[in-house]
This record gives C-alpha cells, structure tokens and sequence, in this order.
C-alpha cells in the first residue's frame, strides 16, 4: 500500500468499532507519521508502553513484544512492521 492511504486510520477505526463491542483491543505501536485524526483516533486505545532502545548512536523507541505477550489481549495492533527494529529490540 502507498503512504498515505490510511492504513493506519483504518485499522485505528475498525479497532475501535471492535472495542465497543467489548474486545480487548490494545495498541502494541501505532505511527501516525504527524496525522492529527490519526493521532486522536488513537488516544482512544490502551497502548503498550514503547521500549527505548539506542541504536546506531540513536535513542529510538521500539515496540515492546514481551509487554504485549504480558499483557495478551484479543486484538494487537502493530503498524509499521517495515521499522528499524534496532538491535536488542
């Protein structure tokens, strides 16, 4: 898909509708690349605390697995699986 599309608007949106209807829905990591709805769509989710990991000189911010297995609800979202996933992450 092409950036921009609204992946991850979608998937944020059709979380949602899933948490209304009572499904443990949290967000292992979102990037909403600056979107304001995409951000406020996701203010509305339980959200798994990042990792903060250095790599290549750099502070960055990874998605957390052994948080998420932890916390194991019905419905993960991961967005950008093309990431850095850093070293040790």
């Amino acid at each position: 898909m092409a950036a921009g599309a609204g992946k991850t608007y979608t998937m944020l949106t059709d979380a949602l509708v899933e948490k209304r209807r009572g499904v443990d829905v949290v967000a292992g990591y979102i990037e909403p690349h600056g979107r304001l709805e995409t951000e406020q769509l996701a203010t509305h989710l339980e959200h798994i605390p990042f990792r903060h990991v250095r790599h290549k000189g750099v502070q960055t911010r990874e998605f957390d697995l052994d948080a998420a297995i932890l916390r194991h609800p019905k419905i993960l979202l991961v967005d950008e699986l093309a990431h850095s996933n850093a070293e040790g992450a």
